[in-house]
C-alpha cells in the first residue's frame, strides 16, 4: 500500500512538471491579445498562424472564448499553487507536530515543593 502511494505521487508530480511546463512554453510562444467589440483588451495564449505580424491578432473567437481563455489563464496558476501546498502540506508533519505545550508549561508551573511559610 506504502509502495501504491508514493509511485501515484510520483507519478502526479512529474505529472505537475509537465503540465506546468507545456503551460510555460506556450505562453512563451503563443501569447498574443485582441480587441473585443467594447475596447477591452483580452490577453491569452493557444497556437495560432503566425504569419499576422501585427500586434493584435486578427483570428476569430467570440466574446465568450476570449473570456474564458482570459479566465483560465488567471484561474490556472492558482490551481497549480494550491495543489502545491496541499501537497506539501500532506507530505510534511504539519498535521501531527510532536511539540506537547501544556507539558512544558507544566513543568513551570509545578516546581514539586510547596510555597514558602511567612
Amino acid at each position: 500500500m506504502r509502495k501504491t502511494k508514493v509511485l501515484l505521487q510520483r507519478i502526479l508530480s512529474i505529472l505537475m512538471i509537465a503540465i506546468i511546463s507545456c503551460m510555460i512554453v506556450n505562453r512563451a510562444v503563443f501569447m498574443h491579445t485582441h480587441i473585443m467589440a467594447n475596447g477591452t483588451v483580452v490577453t491569452h495564449a493557444h497556437p495560432y498562424d503566425k504569419s499576422d505580424h501585427s500586434p493584435f491578432k486578427s483570428h476569430k473567437h467570440s466574446n465568450s472564448e476570449l473570456l474564458f481563455l482570459q479566465q483560465l489563464k488567471d484561474f490556472l496558476p492558482i490551481l497549480a499553487f494550491v495543489f502545491t501546498a496541499l501537497l506539501i502540506v500532506k507530505l510534511s508533519n504539519f498535521r501531527n507536530p510532536q511539540i506537547h505545550a501544556p507539558s512544558l508549561l507544566l513543568d513551570r508551573i509545578y516546581t514539586g515543593r510547596a510555597p514558602p511559610v511567612l
